[in-house]
């Protein structure tokens, strides 16, 4: 170790920290965000651009959340190595529960988009396989921008029920239709 430690120079001048992640040896959060991404490849996740000033910050965050799959189901939990009894949806005890499953594939959140869908006055013949698939289809309806917005809100908050609904029947052995 001594023979290492002799063998070591020195440059001339003050030190300095130096943020390897960076070019330029700065640190900043993008660049700690970046190099997270690389190490646990996570794909680059996509711009929101559903931001939506008529819902709370919270339910604007956690419906990107929804979309690029980051929140805690079973089937991510499982993944990420913590312990489960099972991975079936808590609502239905049928299917595994993944994203898509719980907000758009039980049997209870088709029932809730049904009614939406009816309360709404669309087409109830319109079923949502995916949450990307639901908050996308808003694009696709004919009306204003103001309407659509207003369409875009009842959604991102039933998609906030839905889970809310979930996470009572998951912690509190509740089970009650998810509201908006």
């Amino acid at each position: 170790m001594l023979q290492q430690l002799n063998s070591v120079k020195f440059k001339p001048g003050e030190d300095r920290w130096k943020w390897k992640s960076d070019n330029k040896g700065v640190f900043s959060v993008a660049a700690t965000r970046n190099q997270i991404i690389k190490q646990h490849g996570i794909g680059v996740e996509e711009e929101w651009k559903y931001w939506n000033k008529w819902v709370p910050p919270k339910v604007n965050y956690f419906t990107w959340r929804v979309m690029i799959e980051r929140i805690p189901v079973k089937k991510e939990l499982i993944r990420r190595r913590i312990p489960m009894n099972n991975q079936l949806c808590s609502r239905c005890g049928i299917q595994e529960e993944t994203v898509d499953h719980v907000i758009c594939g039980c049997t209870s959140s088709k029932s809730v988009w049904k009614k939406i869908l009816v309360w709404l006055k669309i087409p109830t013949s319109t079923e949502f396989r995916g949450c990307r698939e639901t908050l996308e289809y808003v694009n696709e309806l004919t009306g204003s921008n103001e309407w659509k917005k207003v369409i875009r809100t009842v959604f991102q908050t039933t998609v906030w029920n839905i889970w809310k609904s979930r996470n009572e029947k998951e912690f509190e052995d509740k089970l009650e239709p998810a509201t908006t």
